[in-house]
């Protein structure tokens, strides 16, 4: 196999990985009902959800990012439905700019003072995704995985 082949092979297989990795992220939002928490919900839910929504962002994120080797999803495996294209630039853009790296457009920081009294009000993105958008997922790469397969 050519040195070219074996790196898209190879590309394939790894996205394959995180992609499955990223399913089982979404199932189990689903199983637990873990979407749409905020901050402030009692208990530990938010902070478990959170790791989910994560792992299920980065993890399908990591696909369509460039390896030091140059190496890409190959763009014409992706036949997505157009709800499926705006769900799959959503995940990418949580990727960038909230579960991988801290956009400072999506915070904001204000000063607070009041007799004496100085903190900060802060607003920070909320890691929660939609129910809607969880079964979506799962639809669109289950296609996107099966597909591929048979083309193989």
């Amino acid at each position: 196999m050519a040195p070219y082949d074996r790196q898209t092979v190879t590309k394939l297989v790894a996205s394959a990985s995180d992609i499955g990795f990223a399913r089982d992220a979404a199932e189990h939002l689903l199983k637990k009902k873990w979407y749409n928490r905020m901050p402030w919900s009692r208990g530990k839910v938010y902070f478990h959800q959170s790791a989910y929504v994560t792992t299920l962002v980065v993890s399908y994120g990591r696909v369509f990012e460039v390896g030091k080797r140059g190496y890409n999803f190959p763009n014409k495996l992706l036949r997505y439905e157009a709800d499926e294209k705006v769900l799959h630039t959503k995940l990418l853009s949580l990727r960038n700019k909230v579960h991988a790296h801290s956009d400072l457009d999506r915070w904001s920081v204000r000063p607070w003072h009041a007799d004496g009294f100085s903190t900060e009000i802060v607003g920070q993105p909320f890691h929660v995704i939609e129910e809607a958008d969880i079964r979506l997922f799962l639809a669109m790469t289950s296609k996107l995985l099966t597909q591929n397969q048979c083309q193989a």
